[in-house]
């Protein structure tokens, strides 16, 4: 019985053996056969990370591509800036051509727009020489008739300074705009020119005015007032 017990214990422990022998021999054999992967430490990490940079060669590139779009984007930039300018340039003075009008009609007596240097001072005064709107513009009551500011005998209704960004803004032929109390101006026929800064004619624009008084728009520089 003892000699059967420890034939089967010496059976059964070489048997574990060889299977423990076989698993890290086979083992080993994977690791071996498997590429070797780099050890990361926090040194290595922190070069590997911040070490690369750019090229003299790459910094031209990029600094020759930017050029060139800047060369290419800057003129159609500046002329939708320019364009952008002289529509608001139209728009308000068209406002304030209106606001004239309207005011005649609603108090019942002759209200005046006139070309102004210095609208936004405590005086204001209309332009003595010349028909140059840029530099803004006053519209007052005039019960004297006299066609000229007086803070005794006016009510200042709108002091509008220079436009910020815009051109010249001409008139032709008077640099007055009358208006009755039935609303019709008291001259024939205006035009009032809006160029760009840059002067360019294809950013030009006119308003017309008839004796009506209502303002009506010409996009096309090659046409004029009727």
């Amino acid at each position: 019985m003892h000699a059967y017990l420890a034939q089967n214990f010496r059976l059964n422990y070489c048997s574990i053996n060889h299977s423990i022998y076989y698993s890290i021999s086979r083992s080993k054999d994977k690791q071996d056969n498997e590429p070797t992967r780099p050890t990361y430490t926090f040194k290595n990490l922190f070069r590997s990370r911040y070490s690369h940079g750019f090229t003299l060669i790459e910094t031209l590139m990029v600094v020759s591509i930017t050029a060139i779009l800047l060369a290419i984007t800057l003129p159609s930039m500046r002329s939708m800036i320019e364009k952008s300018s002289v529509s608001s340039a139209v728009n308000a003075f068209s406002t304030a051509v209106n606001l004239t009008r309207v005011e005649a009609i609603k108090r019942g007596i002759s209200v005046v727009m006139c070309p102004s240097t210095n609208a936004d001072t405590a005086d204001p005064s209309c332009l003595s020489n010349g028909s140059d709107w840029s530099g803004g513009w006053i519209i007052f009551t005039d019960r004297l008739k006299s066609n000229s500011f007086s803070s005794a005998n006016s009510i200042l209704i709108q002091a509008q300074g220079g436009l910020r960004g815009s051109g010249p803004i001409t008139q032709n032929p008077i640099a007055i705009l009358v208006f009755r109390p039935n609303g019709l101006m008291s001259a024939v026929t205006s035009e009032i020119s809006f160029d760009s800064p840059s002067i360019s004619s294809e950013q030009k624009r006119r308003l017309c005015l008839g004796p009506s008084g209502r303002p009506q728009l010409i996009n096309d520089p090659s046409k004029v007032c009727t």
